[in-house]
């Protein structure tokens, strides 16, 4: 049995290697299959509830912030890694249930995971709300198992002596998350009337009906923004890419531990993705580039994974170079996602100009005030959904969908109430995420412009930031650039000018 802290992180890392490979293989669409318990029976000496003392015992014992910060995170991840073994082969059989899974709508069968697409490039609504209706009733269906392995995962962490599910991702990614739920539900209030004032317009000139009439699938075309097509066209994706990093001193194509894969697999998940097998040894960027503003927005934004992994200092301990705070690497990856809200980056790189310009860069405001508002509403949801647990679970399909149609103006589903929620309360770090890229936006952007991306020194600086791994949490990586902490302020003086239509980047 592995009891040390050495042995704990040699052990990790490469169950983390096995498991990433694994993911990469199956989400490429070159195994049908996600099979990790079985990696998970392979290094199962690790995954124990005297694992997780031990790595808690050292984090007591550390007198350096820095030794605190690596021993917690460890004992985060072999916690989670216990309950791994439970919630793993439930796992598997979830993801390989969806990826066989197919929707058949007026005798047209596709790949469950194809059909989102399809709703987004729908035009004549009633067939978009077909295709959602019978993506929903698939959804559904398996519910069970997503129910199944919520509870189990609930249990896991009482089980090892945890008091709930919030409290053990709170304390240990550092987030108090009800005090985050707060300030999002502030958010929330303060833009309401903003959002609601930017967005009907639009949508009751692209959808056709009052804005009364909105349901989730109409947002899904909307914010595909298939009319700006022509700007974002599949061929200059990796170009555009690829002139982008080298202005920032990142030649993609002579960088030996990043592979791209953008060949063309049924089964390949068609929004793009990055798997660090290996940080910084061994990197995926995995795409299917088919164009558009969403293809654009995915790509750059693993992109900023891909770099983020591939510049890590190899020096620095397993905690520091793939575990902690993903908060940061959610900033980085926002970072090179939103040069696709920058005026100036894209009047070089969008097919467009003039009020075309102007128009496309109030509409990408529009969904980046959406996408914001929804993960706080998310977050809101998740802080419910996870108090109900275990015996007020009837009453959250409802829940999800009131809140949701409440602070999204469109009327959303029940089925997803499982569905669209995200483990370990990810949304929280999303949403630290937004904060700490607006305010390096706003950090690079006093020093050196309106085109602070086209800066040798910005590379320079976000590579140094890079390297650092994930060894601080977000708001030490903001208090390291002179801010204090994290602030909600600089996010929302960014979505107030570009919806004003101030040159803001």
């Amino acid at each position: 049995m592995t009891t040390s802290v050495d042995g704990l992180r040699s052990t990790l890392e490469d169950f983390y290697r096995e498991a990433s490979m694994e993911h990469y293989l199956h989400s490429s669409g070159q195994k049908e299959a996600l099979e990790i318990f079985p990696i998970v029976l392979r290094h199962a000496d690790v995954f124990i509830p005297d694992a997780v003392r031990t790595a808690l015992a050292a984090r007591d014992a550390a007198t350096d912030p820095a030794d605190r910060r690596r021993a917690t995170v460890l004992a985060w991840a072999v916690a989670e890694l216990c309950m791994e073994r439970d919630l793993a082969m439930l796992a598997d059989e979830l993801a390989t249930a969806q990826a066989q899974a197919t929707v058949t709508v007026d005798a047209e069968t596709m790949p469950y995971h194809s059909v989102s697409v399809a709703v987004q490039n729908e035009p004549d609504r009633e067939r978009r709300r077909a295709l959602e209706r019978a993506r929903l009733a698939e959804t559904a269906r398996l519910d069970p198992v997503r129910e199944k392995l919520l509870r189990r995962h609930h249990a896991g962490i009482r089980e090892l002596g945890f008091e709930s599910y919030t409290s053990f991702y709170g304390d240990f990614k550092g987030i108090d998350l009800r005090r985050l739920g707060e300030t999002m539900a502030g958010f929330l209030e303060r833009t309401r009337d903003l959002y609601l004032e930017h967005l009907e317009p639009w949508f009751e000139e692209v959808i056709g009906v009052p804005f009364a009439q909105a349901e989730r699938h109409d947002a899904a075309i909307l914010f595909r923004m298939r009319e700006r097509d022509a700007c974002f066209r599949a061929e200059r994706m990796v170009p555009a890419l690829r002139e982008t990093l080298l202005r920032l001193g990142v030649a993609l194509d002579d960088q030996p531990n990043v592979h791209l894969d953008t060949e063309e697999r049924p089964k390949k998940n068609p929004r793009a993705f990055c798997v660090a097998v290996q940080a910084p040894g061994e990197v995926y960027l995995v795409m299917r580039p088919t164009g558009g503003y969403q293809d654009w927005r995915a790509l750059f934004h693993e992109a900023g994974h891909t770099e983020h992994y591939a510049h890590v200092d190899a020096t620095r301990p397993f905690e520091e170079r793939l575990l902690g705070d993903n908060s940061v690497t959610e900033a980085y990856a926002f970072s090179l996602e939103h040069l696709l809200l920058d005026a100036a980056w894209l009047g070089e790189h969008a097919e467009a100009g003039g009020e075309e310009l102007a128009t496309l860069l109030h509409r990408v405001h529009v969904y980046y005030l959406y996408m914001i508002r929804r993960y706080a509403t998310k977050l809101l949801y998740e802080l419910e959904l996870h108090a109900a647990v275990p015996d007020g679970l009837a009453a959250m399909p409802a829940r999800y969908a009131a809140l949701l149609t409440e602070h999204l103006g469109f009327s959303y589903p029940t089925e997803t109430w499982l569905d669209d929620v995200d483990p370990g309360f990810y949304s929280s770090q999303y949403l630290r995420a937004w904060m700490l890229e607006a305010q390096l936006h706003e950090h690079w952007r006093a020093a050196r412009g309106d085109r602070w991306w086209a800066s040798a020194q910005t590379g320079a600086e976000m590579r140094g930031l890079w390297s650092l791994g994930q060894a601080l949490p977000a708001d030490l990586v903001a208090a390291e650039l002179g801010m204090q902490g994290l602030d909600v302020a600089s996010l929302e003086r960014r979505i107030r000018a570009g919806l004003a239509g101030v040159t803001a980047g």
